[in-house]
């Protein structure tokens, strides 16, 4: 997906943030289905992209989201 996507996240989808060298600094579960912005591929790992979601960077694996591709 491309950088400045709206995405769909489903319910029960684990978001993460990692630290550099640190692993895995943070998480949560998504709790109900919501939509948030596509940062671009995140730099651990080809599979996870980096979204702004509630005013917060996370990762998240591309296969746990969809793109939006209609807007109105």
């Amino acid at each position: 997906m491309k950088k400045g996507k709206l995405i769909y996240i489903p319910s029960n989808v684990i978001l993460f943030d990692t630290g550099i060298g640190k692993g895995i600094l943070r998480s949560k579960e998504t709790a109900e289905p919501t939509h948030a912005l596509c940062l671009g591929r995140d730099e651990s790992s080809e599979h996870f992209l980096r979204i702004l979601h509630e005013g917060e960077q996370w990762s998240v694996h591309q296969r746990d989201v969809a793109e939006v591709s209609n807007v109105n």
